[in-house]
């Protein structure tokens, strides 16, 4: 039962109040049909829309089955209305862009009645009204008397107690109106009607109650009711509520109906996500390179501890501790240029460690069998010279390894040479089958037994064979010329018959046989060409066994390798000279002029280079070559424990430069990414902007809807949820396509420079990346739609009614 007590209703501004209905009290039964009459103005729909919860009375009560409104808030009316409340308006208020199904299902879905039943009631409603042929539809696509059938279908589809219905027929023809006014009359057998309208001749022949209003009072009542004779029921509906498919689906439709605008908001949301994805993309592909690079060189990129090196740490802890003591001193605010380099020379020999390397390779013979697990090879480099000649062609001797600083006379060639020596000791240890391929003949085990190594191309550059005297010289005079000159000299790689190189042999000369004892002093014949000749004659015999090129990749060039035999052989041929004894015997006498060290052109460990003395025990520098790369890791593990046992001064400080490469790498393609991705950002918070005014302009067309779902029972939750739906398709939009159109894009740039550069996979857009993008792409433009959607949840019911 529903009871009005002194009712009011006052509208205020701020010039002026009207008073709309007046202390208004009226019963209504259970089921009556009650026709309201009265002029405009006279208070009929302020009336109705208080009895169906949209509007708010200012003072009286509104009783509902016998519990007053009074301390109802806004979830109660919105729960009223679901479930007690059926509108039918005069202007039909059908959300155009849903079929007449889903118009009357609407109900149901904020009802939480499951998707089926939901179908079937709705059908059924559809089919009491006639409209069982025109179920999926749109309203625009029906007459008006359609669209009001469709209006009563959807009021009675949630079996509300009270249908409310506000002129009906005023915009229907009369045989359409006596079509409208039979079915309320049938409604009205079990179900309270009220209905308002100006035809008092359609009110006196279907209403079994007229009631008038005149200035907001009631005038006049044809069958007036005290209230007694019903007994009073509770309340006990369930809240009402819209799932979140339900606003998705209505957001869906309305962008569907306006596709040129949801397209474009779309693309220009798409643009920064189109932008970001290929910039990581571009990022993770650049990072794949380095790490195949990595992958592809860790085999020749080794672990190195060298004799001496740079401690980072103390350099900086140095730098700024001289920078302070700088600040003190420098009171008047100026300092030197001259006083800041020679406290940068200061600071960086401060810093210089030397690693006790003797010490270091003694604990890696006493580990052995650990090391072993993780090194493919670990070679020792003593820094010492090989001093290799040839005499093949016309009879003239030539050094084949000339370095920087020895005479045209004895060289004959060293303009050609882009590096010091051609042999390297460097893969001394790893001239067998686990590191190299072999080309032909055979591999290099003993000390006077050297390969020629091919390069990557597994071919052998003209300027090696012209180096290592395999080529006649004079076949290239234009080319030395124009080297002499400091023109730039371009030598090829070349095709070889491999038989005219294995078998070749070279002289090795000991380093210390280039001097002879004059009196007190030692003096150098290097640049006497006889007396060379007679070192040739008595040198070492060194032979080409055979041609290998390194597995998986190689060096640019091609070179001589030969075994660490060779170097243990030369070092312990270098310690029993004459001249080595006499220098170790007395530390404090240059042997190559007799008289005490000066200190400052010449010093004993400078003696002791330049006659290439080395011990075996003590290493120049240690190369560490790992099996793979989680085996490095452990290399370094092996490194730091023993660190951890050693004592300050024998601590080893060692460089992983492909590391360092790699991690420089690495360092720099990030940052260049973060630079890109902040500056395309901005076009993603100008695209959010934009879909927020766009969702806001959203709101002002979908006023009347606003109005329809709040009438049917959808609470302010509910409108926002509508509205964050819309957003979220938008985002979802904008983010599916820019990350499909940055793959399109990933596709056609890894396909070109494939092409062109023999580069694979230069964009690789993870789908991790992918996925969190279209999800940032669904969150900007959800906060970028929550105010538009807080405002549409605060529009009046009434007024959004009465928006076109």
């Amino acid at each position: 039962m529903l009871e009005i007590k002194e009712i009011s209703r006052i509208y205020k501004g701020e010039d002026y109040e009207l008073k709309a209905l007046d202390k208004v009290s009226i019963n209504f039964r259970k089921n009556e049909f009650v026709s309201i009459l009265g002029q405009s103005g006279s208070g009929k729909t302020t009336l109705l829309n208080i009895i169906g919860g949209l509007d708010k009375f200012t003072s009286g009560d509104l009783v509902i089955n016998g519990v007053s409104t009074k301390s109802y808030k806004s979830s109660d009316w919105d729960k009223y209305r679901n479930h007690k409340i059926g509108f039918i308006f005069q202007n039909y208020n059908l959300i155009l862009h849903q079929s007449i199904l889903a118009n009357v299902e609407l109900a149901l879905t904020l009802s939480g009645v499951s998707k089926g039943k939901r179908k079937k009631r709705a059908k059924e409603a559809l089919v009491k009204v006639g409209l069982e042929k025109h179920i999926h539809k749109k309203p625009t696509q029906l007459s008006g008397g359609q669209m009001q059938r469709v209006a009563i279908a959807r009021a009675l589809v949630n079996n509300p107690d009270i249908i409310l219905a506000d002129e009906p027929t005023g915009a229907l023809d009369s045989e359409t109106s006596i079509q409208i006014m039979d079915l309320l009359k049938e409604v009205a057998k079990d179900k309270l009607v009220i209905m308002v309208t100006h035809n008092p001749e359609l009110a006196k022949e279907y209403s079994t109650r007229i009631v008038n209003l005149k200035d907001g009072h009631i005038i006049d009542d044809s069958n007036p009711f005290d209230g007694n004779e019903e007994r009073e029921e509770t309340d006990n509906k369930k809240s009402s509520s819209m799932s979140l498919l339900t606003s998705l689906s209505l957001s869906k439709n309305n962008l569907v109906t306006k596709k040129g605008r949801t397209i474009l908001t779309a693309i220009a949301g798409s643009i920064g996500i189109i932008g970001i994805t290929l910039i990581l993309g571009l990022a993770g592909g650049m990072q794949s390179y380095v790490n195949e690079l990595q992958d592809e060189s860790f085999g020749s990129q080794a672990i190195s501890i060298k004799n001496t090196v740079i401690d980072d740490q103390k350099l900086y802890s140095n730098y700024a501790s001289n920078s302070n003591e700088e600040k003190k001193e420098s009171s008047n605010g100026i300092i030197a240029v001259d006083d800041i380099s020679n406290n940068a020379t200061m600071n960086t020999k401060m810093a210089t460690k030397k690693n006790n390397l003797k010490k270091f390779k003694e604990y890696m013979q006493n580990n052995k069998s650990e090391l072993d697990k993780y090194a493919s090879n670990i070679l020792y480099n003593y820094n010492i010279d090989m001093h290799i000649y040839d005499k093949s062609n016309n009879n003239l001797i030539t050094k084949v390894n000339p370095i920087n600083g020895e005479s045209a006379a004895t060289t004959g060639f060293e303009s050609l040479l882009s590096s010091g020596s051609i042999l390297k000791d460097s893969f001394a240890q790893m001239l067998d089958d686990s590191n190299y391929e072999l080309v032909s003949g055979d591999f290099a085990k003993n000390y006077n037994e050297l390969v020629l190594i091919l390069n990557k191309e597994g071919k052998l550059n003209l300027s090696t064979m012209y180096s290592l005297n395999i080529e006649d010289k004079s076949e290239i005079a234009d080319l030395l010329t124009k080297a002499s000159q400091g023109q730039k000299v371009e030598l090829k790689d070349t095709e070889y018959n491999y038989n005219d190189i294995i078998g070749k042999t070279y002289k090795l000369v000991i380093g210390t046989d280039y001097y002879e004892k004059i009196g007190n002093a030692w003096i150098s014949r290097e640049n006497d060409l006889d007396y060379i000749n007679k070192l040739y004659d008595e040198g070492i015999d060194l032979k080409i066994v055979g041609i290998v090129k390194i597995k998986d990749t190689g060096a640019a060039s091609s070179y001589l390798g030969y075994t660490d035999n060779l170097t243990e052989y030369v070092i312990n041929k270098t310690k029993d000279a004459e001249i080595i004894k006499q220098q170790l015997a007395n530390k404090n006498i240059n042997v190559f002029t007799g008289l005490p060290f000066d200190e400052v052109t010449t010093t004993y460990e400078n003696n002791l280079k330049t006659l290439d003395y080395g011990d075996l025990e003590e290493p120049y520098t240690i190369n560490i070559y790992a099996k793979d790369l989680e085996a490095k890791k452990s290399i370094k593990t092996f490194i730091d424990d023993y660190n951890k046992n050693a004592t300050e001064e024998d601590k080893i400080v060692y460089v992983d430069e492909l590391e360092v490469l790699t991690k420089t790498l690495t360092s720099i393609v990030n940052v260049i990414s973060i630079v890109l991705v902040a500056l395309v950002s901005i076009s993603l918070v100008v695209s959010s902007i934009m879909i927020g005014i766009i969702t806001y302009i959203s709101v002002l067309e979908r006023t009347k809807e606003i109005g329809i779902l709040r009438a049917i029972g959808a609470s302010k939750k509910d409108i926002k949820r509508v509205f964050r739906a819309e957003t979220i398709i938008e985002g979802l939009v904008a983010g599916l396509l820019g990350v499909g159109v940055a793959y399109i894009i990933q596709l056609l740039v890894n396909f070109a420079v494939n092409m062109f550069a023999k580069i694979e996979n230069v964009i690789q857009i993870s789908p991790i990346h992918a996925i969190i993008l279209i999800l940032i792409s669904i969150l900007l433009t959800v906060l970028s739609g929550s105010t538009p959607a807080k405002i549409a949840s605060k529009k009046d019911p009434v007024e959004s009614l009465k928006s076109e």
